[in-house]
């Protein structure tokens, strides 16, 4: 079956194989891409070219720009070339070039299909840049996910070559006379995958001559084991879990009921990469009943807290900040606090949530501030000092609402604790003239 054929075969009835839709294809001037510009144009389909040029090869660049105007010209394709900006290019030329590259890349494929409504945008990615991506994942380590490889659709990325070998396209620009620029870079061992393409892979098609259709099979397998996995994490999030704003709560039973929570609990939590040697950290305290600190990966955090597990965004907090003046408000650590002084009123609302401070015992400056261990207070009805650790707990309150939770300070003495009780030494009392109302609302 030739590559035609091959194509008519899988995707014949596919959407993106429809005269109807916008395509744009990404070409770099090479082989593959040539080969799918030329498969575009036989199947008549509606497309434009787009070329990216980053200016790290100057003249082979200028070369691959004057042979893709040329031949969209010709067949009378519309053409965009973007350059890279000075700044731009030196950032890739202080390193990590593949990852950066491929950013700006996307995102300007991204502009183009707000600004012109492309409907798909398509990729020239091949069998062995499938086996490739398996074995760079491979080797960093990784899941199942990664194991999967390339998705053959992602959204509108469509690869329609995937299924076909680099052999398959080779043949298939031979016959076809398809001229292309050749890019020297593919030749160097500088970059991960250029290694793994002619260190590792051409020796293991030595040794297995199938072994790219067989890892591009079994990518497909994986993908769509992923996809069950998905559908049954999904489930259980819905089933079992609770959405507090963009944190999720574990009920700890629910997870442990299951013979395979370790996996369960990793598939949750890689979402928020979070790595198999935390997630057995985190089952290890939830099965022993330990609450514990929170474990954290780069955006998020995890608790465990009353039997439930908690998984937050991770906030950067402020230590303190001081308040200067009275009758406005203070963004602090995520939330908005309003200070509002107010003459004093037979009835206070106590169901606004508000803490009422008497105002006439205030001395600027007041410092807002994250509790500390050992902080005390005397809280609102008591007799004695507490630790603020005490009044917290007392309170049952959630992770979630702990981060929410401040000490309001005038001299190093605590005067309130936000949003749960003012000082004794500072409260309402039947001499309070004017009265100090602190609001709280998140930022």
């Amino acid at each position: 079956m030739n590559l035609l054929d091959k194509l008519n075969h899988y995707f014949l009835e596919e959407p993106w194989f429809k005269p109807e839709n916008k395509i744009l294809l990404a070409v770099s001037g090479g082989q593959d891409s040539m080969v799918l510009f030329e498969v575009c144009l036989h199947l008549k389909l509606n497309f434009s070219v787009a070329y990216f040029c980053y200016g790290l090869r100057p003249e082979e660049n200028k070369t691959e720009v004057q042979f893709i105007e040329k031949t969209c010209q010709i067949n009378n394709i519309p053409l965009f070339i973007q350059h890279v900006s000075q700044e731009d290019l030196e950032d890739l030329q202080a390193g990590g070039v593949q990852e950066k590259a491929r950013t700006l890349r996307y995102n300007w494929f991204k502009t183009l299909k707000n600004e012109y409504q492309f409907d798909y945008l398509f990729t020239a990615h091949h069998a062995n840049d499938q086996a490739e991506t398996i074995l760079f994942n491979l080797s960093r380590g990784t899941g199942l996910k990664g194991l999967g490889g390339i998705k053959l659709v992602n959204g509108w990325h469509i690869r329609p070559l995937l299924q076909a070998s680099k052999v398959e396209l080779s043949t298939y620009a031979e016959q076809h006379n398809i001229q292309f620029c050749e890019d020297s870079s593919n030749a160097k061992l500088d970059y991960s995958r250029n290694k793994i393409r002619h260190e590792v892979l051409k020796p293991l098609q030595n040794a297995f001559p199938n072994a790219i259709a067989n890892m591009s099979q079994t990518a497909k397998i994986l993908q769509e084991t992923q996809a069950l996995l998905v559908a049954f994490v999904e489930d259980f999030i819905l089933t079992h879990c609770k959405k507090d704003q963009e944190a999720l709560i574990i009920p700890a039973k629910a997870l442990l009921n299951f013979n395979e929570a370790k996996g369960l609990l990793y598939a949750i939590l890689n979402r928020y990469n979070f790595n198999l040697v935390q997630t057995e950290n985190i089952l290890t305290a939830i099965a022993n009943k330990h609450e514990m600190a929170a474990i954290a990966s780069s955006k998020w955090e995890v608790i465990y807290s009353r039997d439930s597990l908690y998984v937050l965004p991770h906030l950067e907090f402020t230590s303190s900040i001081e308040v200067t003046a009275l009758n406005q408000s203070y963004h602090f650590n995520h939330q908005i606090i309003c200070f509002q002084v107010e003459p004093k009123t037979d009835v206070l609302d106590l169901k606004d949530g508000a803490i009422y401070l008497d105002a006439d015992k205030i001395k600027l400056p007041i410092q807002l501030r994250l509790a500390a261990p050992g902080d005390k207070f005397k809280p609102f009805g008591s007799k004695g000092s507490k630790l603020v650790s005490d009044s917290i707990n007392q309170k049952k309150l959630s992770p979630i609402a702990k981060r929410e939770v401040f000490v309001l300070t005038q001299l190093n003495e605590i005067i309130a604790l936000l949003p749960l009780f003012p000082s004794q030494n500072f409260a309402v009392s039947k001499a309070t003239q004017n009265i100090l109302k602190i609001t709280y609302k998140k930022s």
